[in-house]
Order: C-alpha cells, then sequence, then structure tokens
C-alpha cells in the first residue's frame, strides 16, 4: 500500500475517534475502484488504479460515506461482505461506475470443458460442488446468447434420466447435462450454484445506512441480499435500488430469497426481480432470541417489476414474534408483478403476488398501503393479508390468474383478519379463468363486515366466465360463520342485500383494456373505468434521502390523476391519451420537460404564487449536485445539462423557502 493512503487512512481514524462529526461530513469519504482488468496491488483510489477483487474490497475497512464503484460490464464470482456501517446523511455505498451493463456479483462458477459421452449428453470437466441435494437447493442455469435463462431440472445421479433439454445430473464432482450440442458453444453459459449468498451482512453490531445501486446479483443458492441472522432490532437505512436480482436457490425451496431484510426506512426501488425459489423481498421478523423489541417503519418498496414467482413473487413481509414487535407505515407502489409466463406450474410453486402476514396475530402489522400496482395473472392469490390492523387497496389493476393453473388459486384479494379496517377502492378486478372447473372468488373476506370492517366502494368487476363459483365477493355474513357468494350475474341482489358495499360502483363490465394480448392494461377512452372512481387521501412519502412522493396523486406511469374525475384502475386517462400533466389550480406543482433529456431541461412553475422561486438537483444518493439563484420567473428556467453525468436525478422546487414538490429527471448521454 501507498504511504500517502495508509497516511490517509490513519487520518481518517485518528479523526474518527477525536472529532466524530467530520465524518458525517464527508470530509474524508473515500472511492474504492474495483474492475476485472484491475490488480489488488493498485491503491484502488481511482478508475486508472483499481481492485481486481471482491475479496480485497472486504478486507477494505470503510467509513461512512465511502463508496466501492464496480466497473460496468464486468463480473465477479464472489461473495461481498459488508462489514461496516454508514451514518445519517453519509451512507456507504455499493455502485457502478463506466458505461455499459451493470456490473454483476454471481453466486455460480461456470460448468466449461464439456466432453461429449453418448447421444445428446453432455459431461461438464470442471470440478463443482453439488448442491443439488441439499434441504435449500442450487441448480444450474443455461443462459443462451440473448441472456435469457433457462431453470436446470435436476434429475438425480443416473443418466438414464436426461430425456429433455436442460436436465441434468450429477454423479461425484461432474455435472452431466442433456443438451443438442456442445453446451460450451451452443449455448453463452451453464452457470452452476455455488455460494449460498451474492451479497451479505459480515459480522457486526448492526446493519445503517447502506445503498446498494446498479449492481445485479445473482444464482445464489439462498439469497441474493442477505442481512443475517437473528434479525436486529436497531437495523435501519437499506437502500437497494436499479438492480436486476433472481434465480435464486431452486423451485420451490424454503430459503431462495432475492433480498431478505427487516430494516427502518426500508427502500427497494427500479430494480427487477425474477424467478426467486422463495420470496422476492422477504421482509420477515422471526421468533430470534430477543427481548427487545423491532419497531420497523417506513418500508417503500416502489417502481419494481416482479415475475416468476414460487411462493411470493415480490413482496412477502410477516412477524412471528409473540407481542413485541411492530412493522407499520408500508408503502408498496407503482409495482408490476407479472406470473403471467408459466406455461405449467411446477408442484408446490403457486405463488402469492403480494403477502402481508401477522405470525400469531397479537403483534402489530399496520397501515399498509398498496397503491397502483398492476398484478398480472397470480398463481395463487394476488394480495393476501392475514392478521393485519389498517390496510389500504387503492387504484390497482388486478388481472386474475395464469390459465395453465390445475388447482384452486385461492382467490385474488383475501383479508383474514379479525381485527382490522381494511379500505378497498378504485381498484379494477379482472377474472380472466377460462371456463373449467377451477373455484375462484375474487374478493374474500373471512370475518364479518359488521364493526365497520372494510370499505368498499368505486371498483370495477368483469369476469369473462361468469359462473355459479366465480364470485367477484365473498364474505361472511352473520357471526355464526355463514358465507355469501356474488358473481356479476348476482350484481343487483348482491347491492340490495349488500347496505356498505360497491353502491357508487360502476355495474361489472368489461374494462376495455387496450390490449389484453399484449400486457397493455390501460384502457380505452369507452371503459366504464373512466371517471367511476373517487380520490383517495394524498398520502405523503418521505424515502431515506429525504425525497418526497405523493403515492396516490399519479397514475402507474407516472401521469397525475384528476381529482374532479377520478378513474379506476392503475391507469389514468392521461396515460391513455399521452396528455401531459393536468394542472388544477389549487396544486402547487411544476412541469418538468423534456423528460428524459439529454443536454437541457425546463422547469415551469404551473401555479405561480408571490414571492421567490429556486430549485435543487440531488443525484440518487441524496447528495445535492446544484441549486439555483432565486428568481421570479417570468420566463421557465432553462437548465444546461452538459456537465451531469447520465442517470437519475431529482428536482425539488421551492416557493420562498417553502418546499413544493420533486420530480424525476432521467438524463440521457
Amino acid at each position: 500500500m501507498h504511504l500517502f493512503t495508509i497516511a490517509l487512512s490513519y487520518l481518517r481514524r485518528l479523526l474518527f475517534v477525536l472529532f466524530p462529526i467530520v465524518i458525517h461530513l464527508n470530509i474524508f469519504a473515500a472511492d474504492y475502484y474495483i474492475s476485472n482488468t484491475g490488480n489488488d496491488s493498485n491503491n484502488g483510489q481511482s478508475a486508472s488504479t483499481p481492485f481486481q477483487t471482491i475479496a480485497k474490497i472486504n478486507s477494505v475497512s470503510l467509513q461512512p460515506g465511502d463508496r466501492v464503484l464496480f466497473e460496468a460490464g464486468s463480473t465477479w464470482r464472489e461473495t461481498l461482505e459488508i462489514n461496516a456501517n454508514g451514518s445519517r446523511g453519509s451512507y456507504i455505498v455499493y455502485t457502478r461506475y463506466g458505461t455499459g451493463r451493470n456490473p454483476c456479483i454471481l453466486g455460480s462458477d461456470l460448468a466449461t470443458d464439456w466432453t461429449h459421452e453418448t447421444g445428446n449428453i453432455w459431461r461438464s470437466g470442471t470440478v463443482l460442488e453439488n448442491f443439488s441435494e441439499e434441504y435449500y437447493a442450487g441448480r444450474i442455469f443455461f443462459i443462451d446468447t440473448a441472456d435469457s435463462v433457462s431453470w436446470g431440472h435436476y434429475k438425480g445421479t443416473s443418466t438414464a434420466e436426461l430425456t429433455s433439454e436442460f436436465d441434468y445430473v450429477v454423479n461425484g464432482s461432474h455435472y452431466y447435462v442433456y443438451s443438442p450440442y456442445n453446451p460450451g458453444t451452443y449455448y453463452k453459459s451453464v452457470e452452476a450454484t455455488q455460494r449460498q449468498w451474492c451479497i451479505s451482512i459480515g459480522s457486526m453490531d448492526y446493519l445503517a445506512y447502506i445503498e446498494v445501486n446498479g449492481i445485479d446479483f445473482m444464482f445464489s443458492r439462498m439469497a441474493g441480499f442477505y442481512s443475517g441472522y437473528p434479525e436486529d432490532y436497531r437495523a435501519t437505512d437499506l437502500v437497494i435500488r436499479n438492480c436486476r436480482i433472481g434465480y435464486i436457490g431452486a423451485q420451490p425451496s424454503g430459503f431462495a430469497y432475492g433480498i431478505e431484510a427487516w430494516h427502518s426506512n426500508f427502500l427497494v426501488e427500479n430494480c427487477y426481480i425474477t424467478d426467486c425459489g422463495r420470496r422476492g423481498i422477504s421482509f420477515n421478523l422471526y421468533l430470534a432470541s430477543r427481548s427487545e423489541p423491532c419497531s420497523i417503519s417506513n418500508v417503500i418498496i416502489r417502481n419494481n417489476i416482479f415475475k416468476r414467482g414460487y411462493h411470493t413473487t415480490s413482496l412477502d413481509m410477516s412477524s412471528q414474534q409473540t407481542s413485541i414487535d411492530t412493522i407499520s407505515n408500508v408503502y408498496y407502489y407503482h409495482n408490476i408483478v407479472d406470473d403471467s409466463e408459466f406455461s405449467e406450474i411446477c408442484e408446490g410453486c403457486y405463488s402469492n403476488q403480494v403477502f402481508f402476514q401477522n405470525g400469531d396475530g397479537n403483534n402489530l402489522l399496520d397501515s399498509i398501503y398498496v397503491v397502483g400496482n398492476l398484478f398480472i395473472n397470480a398463481t395463487a392469490r394476488n394480495i393476501l393479508f392475514e392478521g393485519t390492523k389498517t390496510t389500504f387497496v387503492w387504484n390497482n389493476t388486478i388481472v386474475g390468474h395464469n390459465p395453465n393453473i390445475t388447482e384452486h388459486p385461492y382467490n385474488n384479494v383475501v383479508w383474514n383478519s379479525d381485527d382490522a379496517k381494511a379500505y378497498y377502492r378504485n381498484n379494477i378486478l379482472f377474472d380472466n379463468l377460462p371456463d373449467n372447473d377451477i373455484q375462484n372468488h375474487g374478493v374474500f373476506i373471512y370475518y364479518t363486515y359488521e364493526g365497520d370492517f372494510i370499505e368498499k366502494d368505486y371498483n370495477l368487476y368483469y369476469s369473462r366466465f361468469p359462473k355459479n363459483d366465480r364470485n367477484f365477493s365473498a364474505h361472511k355474513v352473520d357471526n355464526e360463520g355463514g358465507m355469501g357468494y356474488w358473481n356479476t350475474n348476482d350484481w343487483n341482489d348482491y347491492l340490495s342485500e349488500n347496505e356498505l358495499f360497491e353502491h357508487h360502483s360502476p355495474s361489472p363490465s368489461d374494462p376495455l383494456f387496450i390490449d389484453y394480448s399484449k400486457k397493455d392494461f390501460r384502457v380505452a377512452d369507452t371503459s366504464p373505468a373512466i371517471g367511476a372512481g373517487n380520490p383517495t387521501p394524498w398520502v405523503i412519502v418521505t424515502d431515506p434521502f429525504g425525497v418526497l412522493d405523493t403515492i396516490n396523486k399519479y397514475d402507474l406511469a407516472r401521469l397525475p390523476f384528476n381529482p374532479l374525475s377520478w378513474d379506476v384502475g392503475a391507469y389514468s386517462r392521461a396515460s391513455l391519451n399521452g396528455l401531459k400533466p393536468l394542472t388544477i389550480a389549487y396544486e402547487r406543482v411544476f412541469t418538468l420537460y423534456p423528460n428524459p433529456t439529454s443536454q437541457y431541461c425546463i422547469v415551469k412553475p404551473d401555479a405561480l404564487q408571490n414571492g421567490t422561486y429556486c430549485f435543487t438537483i440531488y443525484d440518487p444518493s441524496g447528495k445535492m449536485v446544484f441549486e439555483s439563484a432565486r428568481y421570479t420567473p417570468s420566463e421557465p428556467a432553462y437548465i444546461t445539462l452538459e456537465n451531469f453525468a447520465a442517470g437519475l436525478y431529482f428536482i425539488r422546487l421551492y416557493n420562498d423557502n417553502a418546499y413544493m414538490e420533486s420530480k424525476k429527471l432521467m438524463i440521457i448521454k
């Protein structure tokens, strides 16, 4: 190590002891670079002198404000261990540099050196461990030249079982696969799971103030990101964004998570999470041996795509403690959850798309918002609540079940809570099951609605094949447990028998999706969903970086709903017609255009008020990178962006120092 680096490292630690506040101010924050073409004998302090291995990064004692930058296009087959905490305002950030695809951290090793055995059977000469028969199993994956991934089908030890492409067996340390040609040339790669995690929390008292941004992690056995166990009641501020995560474990598995966490101020956004053998995001407080309570708050899951689940496709949130833990203020919005691509579903692979559960009902899982999401073709339930308190399900588009299911899908939206308050408003519920013998209930409530248990109104229902056992609503109707079931043909009877429910909802009818076959679930301008909803109260969300968002002000395409004529479903008519954001007289908002952009953007306050304006620009880490002078806008403000790197930024507008609104700005080069 260079003498300067040693001296700087010593000075940083001395100042941390003597004057801890300087760490918070990032005075000595350092950047460490890592590249496949680097060298661990380098100092790692610049893109021209990067480290090479994750093992080297794991050995560095990181401090609050430090960044670890992985070169775009590089791949590592090691486990990244996080062994240090950031602090408020000084996260430790793991991110990318350079151009090209996200850097990858893989839990797999390559199977190579293939030898032809007989027929279509090939043997890998690579010495690899076999995790296929472990209780928490791993698999191999076949990647084609278009980067699509196929799961390997484990068949045991006998090559006689290899009859179809992607079949494999393991005998000793060798993998045998069925392939029409040499797998070394027929596939881009064959990946064999070898490690438990891609990124894991190392040995430390608690995890705090960590961001992972723009790094892909796949092909591990138990989790892509693992937070350690038992959970720590002090854990806070974990951010994962702009990552591709998936192909974890086996189909299905008891422990195969894309992300595992239990943090307050937890944010997952702009991620693509797919093919996790147990849960896309596992947010679970288990029966750990501790007496201190975990009080979790401000969990934000937004703007993600989740695909192909095997138990819970996206967020699985649960608390198994008896009475001491609380989870509250959970914001799950503007996500797309898609299980439509299963042509057949493996045994035991039926998946809820999002799941909230209180373990024994004595603890508190409260204030959950499921807003503005698109749920497509679940293989079990679309949305499931068990033992929860107050929940809000607003402006979602729920497109039924995968038509290839062969067992009972259990319903679409379910509340199984005897002490709860539920709000179900402005949702499209589209039953798309073919005319088969599978029973299905739309909104299923296990408990009586006495005591104003649920508010259910302004929703649009439709069943392509209405039947007596194909119901849009089912709930207990008395304290003795009697159930009522109503299909869409019973609409008038349903309204007359249920004084509290759906009296402002449009009659069940086809929502007129733009293109069902191409998954364009916006609705036509003649849809009965247009203008049939009712405005919901605005809910302001503050993410870990202090950026504000209003979750039910905008639709899934980030265009505003018109509060004077509210639409039902996840998309507003603005998305259909390509209208610029509506200007409402009483809103204090601004227009930002063009967006995305490369050279410039324009900021125009839409509701001018007396006084002066200014705006600030923040990078994704929450660091302010620009602040304008104060001005009185007679013309829109013009911002030159030539010196800004490509990426996602946030612009905040202020009027006389009072915060007005934030908007996202995407800069492309």
